[in-house]
């Protein structure tokens, strides 16, 4: 290929990506809609993969550090996050917490924001 056209080809792969992109918005505002106006029928929240965050060494400081908030070398173990899914048997809008209550025991209950109706 010449410069010249890969110059044009660049120039045209660009102008589609321009419309699709407007193409994308109206559509992604469209569902958006949908979504809002949707008087949802949740599903029974179900327990999904935990988030992890995986443990890591901390190096603290470098030597020669000095003062009373001096941070040693320590290990961070690994974090959990428990994760509960619904969905609308609708619209087929999914949501995704990590909220949750504690109730007697070691029961957790999903905490799912307020829908809109």
């Amino acid at each position: 290929m010449t410069e010249e056209t890969v110059l044009q080809k660049a120039r045209r792969l660009r102008g589609e990506i321009a419309v699709l992109q407007v193409d994308l918005d109206g559509t992604r505002r469209e569902l958006d809609a949908l979504e809002k106006s949707c008087r949802h029928d949740w599903t029974n929240p179900e327990r999904i993969d935990d988030r992890v965050i995986s443990g890591y060494q901390d190096h603290g400081d470098p030597p020669g550090t000095i003062g009373v908030d001096r941070r040693l070398p320590c290990y961070v173990p690994e974090q959990r996050f428990p994760r509960w899914m619904r969905k609308c048997r609708t619209c087929g809008l999914a949501q995704i917490t990590e909220d949750f209550e504690e109730k007697t025991g070691s029961t957790k209950v999903p905490s799912f924001p307020a829908t809109q109706h």
